[in-house]
């Protein structure tokens, strides 16, 4: 019986592939209409020192839900779009209109002869599977879980994806969780008749789906493969903004990588080690080690190119970490950070510049400083004067040897730039001259008041 099963579940899955590949076969892969920035802006945080207005990451999800016609794909790290009780001041509309919207969504996809697939990491006591849940159970889609502890022994799925028709894409740091929409300051790109990228986001995605219920093989299906890697990246023109642009797609876990994908950590070292003028950095948190396994152990690939990029080749850094509570707990990442930092004003032959800095979002109402894993800038980015790197993986080890995450790499130059690799280097400095930053200084055990964290 287990036999039979697993042949059908072979022979779905080419079926299933085959009529997405013939469903694309009409779609222009060198073109993209819009490319854009969305952001989340925490409820209450303005900037006094920029004009800069991203479309929200709930817009943005919104346009997806309406735009999709007969396939609806997400894959998230977990879902809580609905809390329970709900949110005090009422901020988690947002999240209940997405969640309705699925429901609606994956009904009319359904009836059209489509499906909304969603895969997530295997719910437990912390991230319970209720919302996902309720849309399966209600018929309006397809779930499935990846287990990382079963796949490669343990981690987690940490992308954030969506994908319809093979056309229309987010991918970004914002999570399926209500805070993320209204309370944690998130940044990603959309993209709206853009089969360029979406086209072989769909492809991490199959392997997703594939995962569920299959080991990791030691060399995937061929129908997984892709073209488009750092050596032939995809080249594509958008009509807004207008620009050619040129870029690709990165993937982590290494295990969970064709042979022809770049790996996830092998992208950003592209990236950093390119760098001739400037490295910019936003990043929730900063940590060269593995650090959740017991115990930690030292990883310095990313760190020693940063630290190789200022001292040898005169590149300016400026890294922007997030701060909040529970950051207070792991006093660590302030001494890596501090050791980086330290490189600042170094140097015989040339003067470093290695400069770091903290942002922090401060609670206006008492709900908001109630609120749990909020309220911190949550957003993922690198931008150099040759890249822009948008990411939904912090900077620790696992994110990058046994987590699931996927990158957007994309050149600056090209005929025309790269309209929407701007907007993010507006956003890096708007943030980064901000009120909302400081400088660096010790957090953890007694350190609190230090950091001067606004709560009520």
């Amino acid at each position: 019986m287990k036999i039979f099963l697993s042949k059908m579940r072979r022979i779905l899955l080419s079926l299933l592939l085959l009529t997405l590949m013939l469903s694309a076969s009409s779609l222009d892969p060198t073109s993209c209409e819009v490319l854009s920035v969305v952001e989340s802006i925490p409820d209450n945080l303005t900037f006094s020192n920029s004009s800069i207005s991203n479309p929200s990451t709930t817009s943005a999800l919104m346009q997806i839900l309406g735009a999709a016609q007969l396939n609806l794909d997400i894959a998230e790290y977990y879902f809580d779009l609905r809390p329970d009780p709900p949110a005090e001041d009422g901020s988690d509309e947002d999240g209940k209109g997405i969640w309705e919207g699925l429901l609606v969504t994956g009904h009319r996809l359904k009836a059209a002869g489509g499906a909304l697939r969603i895969v997530h990491n295997l719910p437990d006591k912390g991230f319970p599977d209720k919302d996902s849940k309720d849309l399966a159970e209600d018929g309006a889609a397809q779930v499935q879980y990846l287990d990382f502890k079963k796949l490669i022994g343990g981690g987690i799925i940490h992308t954030k994806l969506w994908i319809a028709d093979q056309s229309h894409f987010y991918l970004g740091s914002a999570n399926m969780d209500w805070q993320s929409l209204r309370q944690v300051k998130e940044l990603g790109i959309l993209g709206l008749n853009c089969p360029a990228v979406a086209q072989d986001l769909q492809k991490l995605f199959e392997i997703y789906w594939y995962l569920t219920t299959n080991p990791v093989p030691d060399n995937f299906p061929a129908v997984f493969d892709t073209i488009y890697n750092s050596s032939n990246p995809i080249k594509f023109q958008t009509l807004h903004p207008k620009s050619e642009m040129t870029a690709f797609l990165v993937s982590s876990p290494p295990q969970f990588c064709t042979k022809s994908r770049t790996v996830g950590i092998d992208g950003l070292l592209q990236v950093l080690n390119s760098a001739e003028k400037y490295i910019h950095i936003e990043v929730m948190d900063y940590f060269p080690a593995i650090i959740f396994k017991y115990p930690n152990k030292y990883w310095p690939i990313i760190d020693d190119a940063l630290r190789r990029a200022v001292f040898d080749r005169g590149v300016e850094l400026r890294l922007l970490v997030g701060l909040m509570p529970h950051n207070l707990t792991r006093p660590d990442e302030f001494n890596y950070l501090s050791s980086l930092a330290a490189l600042d004003g170094s140097g015989s032959h040339r003067q470093v510049v290695s400069k770091v800095k903290m942002f922090i979002i401060p609670s206006y109402t008492p709900a908001q400083s109630r609120l749990t894993y909020a309220r911190v800038n949550h957003a993922k980015f690198v931008v150099t004067e040759k890249h822009t790197y948008v990411s939904t993986s912090n900077w620790s080890g696992d994110y990058f040897t046994s987590t699931g995450g996927i990158s957007l790499i994309m050149e600056n130059g090209g005929e025309g730039g790269c309209g929407v690799c701007g907007v993010v280097h507006q956003v890096f400095d708007r943030d980064w001259s901000s009120e909302h930053t400081q400088p660096l200084r010790p957090w953890g055990s007694g350190s609190a008041q230090e950091t001067q964290y606004p709560v009520f």
